[in-house]
Parts: C-alpha cells; sequence; structure tokens
C-alpha cells in the first residue's frame, strides 16, 4: 500500500532542497499548482505518469519518493562512508574537519 502523505511530504521536502516553487515545479510536470499542493499534502493520488515526471523534474529515483528518507539518506551516508580510503592519517583529518565543517553550516546550506 503506498502511504500518499509520506509521498507528498518527500516531494515538498525535495522540491525544497531544489529550491522550486510548487509553481515551478508544477509548470515542469504539466500539472497544476492545485494538484501539486494536493499531492504533497497527500490528500490527491496521482497518475504513473505525473509520478514520473516528478522523478525527473526532482531528479530522484522513485523509491525516493516513496520511501522514508530518513532510512535512505542513513543507509546512503554509511555505505559511502564505508567505500572511503585514505592514503595517509592528514587526508583522513581533512575530510573530517571538512564534514564538521559542513555540519556546522548544514542551516546555511
Amino acid at each position: 500500500m503506498i502511504d500518499y502523505t509520506l509521498l507528498g511530504k518527500n516531494v515538498r521536502n525535495l522540491r525544497h532542497m531544489r529550491g522550486y516553487s510548487q509553481e515551478h515545479l508544477a509548470e515542469m510536470c504539466d500539472i497544476s499548482t492545485s494538484f501539486l499542493g494536493h499531492i504533497e499534502r497527500g490528500t490527491r493520488k496521482m497518475s504513473l505518469e505525473t509520478m514520473m515526471a516528478l522523478v525527473n523534474a526532482l531528479k530522484v529515483t522513485p523509491d525516493m519518493l516513496l520511501l522514508d528518507q530518513k532510512n535512505l539518506y542513513e543507509d546512503a551516508i554509511f555505505s559511502f562512508l564505508g567505500s572511503l580510503t585514505f592514503t595517509n592519517s592528514e587526508q583522513k583529518k581533512r575530510f573530517y574537519n571538512a564534514v564538521r565543517a559542513i555540519a556546522k553550516g548544514r542551516d546555511l546550506l
């Protein structure tokens, strides 16, 4: 069963991350702003064509709309961190400091 409230929340969050207004995203997907608002609130169902238009406009995969984003992001982060290799401790330290700096300023991103 599809959780339309979660799907809508994911659309809204991804739209904000991309810096798109509802009007802009709706225009990109060839749907009305009102319908996009309903999608984001989970009060209306969309066609597969509309979902794919959203996927393409937001530059994501369908699972990023359908699944709990927190778990997807955590899995992606742990996978990425596990794949890192450093040639020396200085390289590792610089990477760690860069991540800390980004984390401190994350509200500015």
